[in-house]
């Protein structure tokens, strides 16, 4: 995730840090585990990065450290057992549990979320913003929900049945909202844009030109950036697609 500090912080397996430059310019992986007093094993993988309000977020399925880079240092919020994915929206942190259901950070622990029972035994991949009174949800292999946020009354008519088994079968990976797009990214499928109304516009694939139909995550443009470059993370490389071209280019870089 990129700061508004100007830095790159990454999570990895069993370490998280943050890209630096050295004297000739190249850029290069620092630690900052060593410079906390958190003890991270080889077998944790940080699955999510934050940057919000000058603090980063380095999210795994044991705990969620924050890191202060003004202070250099940081604290652990402990996740309970059988944790997945974590989700910042806003200010607001968010856990899928396989065993509870979607759960908020109140205080010092995670509680229920209202509705959230309704995600017990299911994977929750994606947690976004959707309108005032609305998150967008996305499970593995459920597709897509809208999840009222005061009284946690779900939606899961959202999609059509016919778009709800594809995305079932592609296995929904990440998920985002842009403006009046939606985008999910899929395991086997490549991506699908949507309309706010849930109806498939595009769909970008190898076909298209994406260096592999598997997406790790989905980076989008800040609402009223120039730029319009959708950045797409795979196991094999990363795609770039201009969104906001009317003929749709996509560039590719080839990974380790």
């Amino acid at each position: 995730v990129s700061g508004e500090d100007g830095w790159v912080y990454v999570g990895l397996e069993g370490d998280f840090g943050r890209l630096e430059p050295d004297q000739g310019g190249d850029m290069h992986f620092r630690s900052l585990v060593d410079s906390t007093v958190w003890s991270v094993g080889p077998e944790v993988r940080f699955w999510k990065t934050y940057y919000q309000q000058d603090k980063v977020y380095f999210c795994s399925r044991e705990g969620i450290y924050i890191f202060d880079p003004l202070a250099g240092e940081g604290s652990l919020i402990e996740t309970p057992d059988y944790s997945f994915f974590s989700f910042l929206v806003h200010q607001d942190l968010f856990l899928g549990n396989y065993e509870t259901g979607l759960m908020k950070y109140e205080g010092k622990e995670f509680v229920l979320f209202p509705g959230g029972e309704f995600f017990k035994g299911k994977n929750i991949s994606g947690l976004v913003a959707f309108d005032d009174n609305h998150y967008l949800m996305s499970t593995f292999d459920q597709g897509l929900f809208l999840l009222h946020i005061e009284n946690g009354n779900l939606d899961s008519t959202f999609l059509s049945p016919a778009l709800k088994e594809t995305l079932t079968a592609a296995v929904v990976i990440n998920l985002q909202v842009l403006e009046n797009r939606i985008f999910v990214g899929t395991a086997f499928e490549g991506l699908f844009v949507l309309d706010r109304q849930g109806n498939i516009v595009e769909t970008l694939s190898e076909f298209n030109g994406l260096i592999d139909n598997a997406m790790a995550d989905i980076l989008l443009p800040d609402a009223g950036q120039g730029s319009k470059s959708l950045w797409i993370a795979h196991w094999k490389g990363i795609s770039r697609v201009d969104i906001n071209s009317p003929f749709r280019s996509v560039s590719v870089g080839p990974g380790r």
